[in-house]
Parts: structure tokens; C-alpha cells; sequence
């Protein structure tokens, strides 16, 4: 448990350093899920160009 918790938390603390998900700006939930998703979507993009 404590090796996930590990590894969620450091690409948490990453979204939030290079991809500004500390606050947002948006009023709407839907809005701020649509951000929220291209956020982690542009993240799995990056991390797939560096595993392959």
C-alpha cells in the first residue's frame, strides 16, 4: 500500500509542477473535469513519448 501511495503522489505533485493543476479558474464541474482530463491526457502523451 505504501509503494502506490508513493507513486500516485509523485505523478500528482508532477501534474501540478509542469501542467499548473494547482488551481483552476473554471466555475462549472463539467469544466473543470474536461481540464482535469486533458491534463492527465497531455501527461500519458509525454509519457508515452519518452517510453518509446
Amino acid at each position: 500500500m505504501r509503494n502506490w501511495r508513493v507513486d500516485i503522489e509523485a505523478r500528482i505533485s508532477h501534474l501540478k509542477r509542469g501542467f499548473g493543476f494547482r488551481r483552476t479558474r473554471l466555475r462549472r464541474l463539467a469544466d473543470a473535469q474536461t481540464w482535469a482530463g486533458l491534463g492527465i491526457f497531455a501527461h500519458n502523451l509525454q509519457r508515452m513519448t519518452v517510453l518509446s
